[in-house]
């Protein structure tokens, strides 16, 4: 049996692992680099990745990537909502209110906005 910090210490290792993995599969898809799609995710609100489509298709350094990115982001998106129980405009918060931002940082973030929501509704 784990104790609490230890189970926090797990949790924070699998959602940082969980965002490595997608970033990775979006940068392998598109030919970004990391920090790129990282500041892609940073300077765009996430419930429009349906709009980096047509945005990103008339920027030349996108070309023939459009399609690959929006839907790679899109699953990181589905992913992190998944394992943190945030909706999108949360996830957009945590990416969008400390731009340049290591990935720690953004784990952190996205964890304890979790933990903080779970915590609320224990409360209701």
């Amino acid at each position: 049996m784990l104790t609490a910090r230890e189970q926090e210490t797990v949790d924070v290792s699998k959602l940082h692992d969980l965002l490595d993995e997608s970033i990775s599969l979006v940068a392998d898809a598109t030919h970004l680099a990391r920090e790129d799609i990282v500041d892609l995710l940073e300077h765009m609100h996430v419930d429009r990745v349906a709009d980096l489509k047509p945005t990103i298709m008339g920027m030349s350094q996108f070309d023939g990537i459009a399609e690959p990115l929006s839907d790679g982001i899109a699953g990181m998106i589905h992913n992190l909502a998944e394992a943190t129980d945030l909706d999108t405009d949360e996830i957009t918060s945590v990416f969008c209110e400390k731009c340049d931002a290591g990935l720690d940082d953004v784990v952190t973030r996205l964890r304890e906005k979790s933990r903080s929501n779970r915590w609320n509704l224990a409360a209701v």
